[in-house]
């Protein structure tokens, strides 16, 4: 906090991705609006025939059927929420058995133990599968071939896994906020995670394929306007904007 503020007040120019998180800046570190610019997260495209594998191999020796499993990519923060899938896993297990699992990954901050033992505790250790640290290409595997991303995080008001699971066609879940709502407008189902009637209802929707379709085309269109071109249209703006300060110092060319 003493680093950030610091470099916050002294910066000629700060981008945030969203009109909430300037509001934020604006809100906390007392930062004129001259100096905050609005650039959304880019979604990166990945190319799936070189960078990235798609392995579907993968998710069969992860015991694990396409459109099966909900997936939360997060390192273990309490911030990050995992608990609000507890009370989800016991709904899951009720009315679908061990038919739908949660699928975790990730690595400890401080709080898988905690999360490992509520799952024991509930007797959901047939619906929780975690998977710890995993690689680009099980990644996106998973993102692939699962029912929906469950993005429950408190932080924000930006988040990258969203965009990484439109670009590939996954359906989204997240926490609703003024950040999700301005990043992800209507191509994911926003909710309150912590309401499991409300959760298991979206779970239901993405049954419905007509619905699903429509959701990830609408993050497929997300995922466009939010391309690194746009993105770097944008920064080169702010660069043009600020360079009569950057002039003002020595030895910058």
């Amino acid at each position: 906090e003493n680093s950030l503020s610091n470099h916050l007040r002294k910066a000629s120019g700060i981008i945030s991705g969203t009109n909430y998180g300037i509001s934020q800046i604006k809100e906390y570190y007392g930062i004129p609006s001259n100096k905050l610019f609005k650039i959304p997260h880019p979604s990166i495209k990945y190319d799936f025939d070189n960078d990235i594998k798609i392995n579907d191999e993968y998710i069969k020796e992860c015991g694990l059927e396409k459109n099966c499993f909900l997936f939360y990519p997060a390192q273990f923060w309490a911030h990050k929420n995992h608990k609000s899938l507890i009370n989800l896993g016991k709904e899951l297990k009720k009315e679908y058995k061990n038919k739908i699992k949660i699928v975790l990954s990730g690595s400890d901050k401080g709080n898988l133990p905690y999360i490992k033992n509520e799952i024991k505790k509930n007797n959901l250790e047939d619906i929780f599968k975690y998977l710890g640290f995993i690689n680009k290409n099980e990644l996106f595997s998973l993102y692939k071939n699962c029912l929906a991303l469950t993005y429950v995080s408190y932080g924000g008001p930006e988040n990258l896994p969203p965009l990484e699971a439109f670009s590939v066609g996954c359906p989204v879940i997240a926490a609703k906020n003024e950040g999700s709502m301005e990043q992800l407008e209507d191509a994911a189902i926003l909710i309150d995670p912590n309401n499991t009637h409300e959760f298991m209802q979206s779970v239901k929707k993405l049954k419905n394929n007509e619905y699903k379709s429509k959701l990830i085309k609408k993050g497929f269109a997300i995922s466009d306007k939010k391309s690194i071109d746009n993105f770097m249209t944008d920064l080169k703006k702010v660069f043009r904007n600020l360079q009569s300060y950057i002039n003002t110092w020595k030895n910058i060319s």
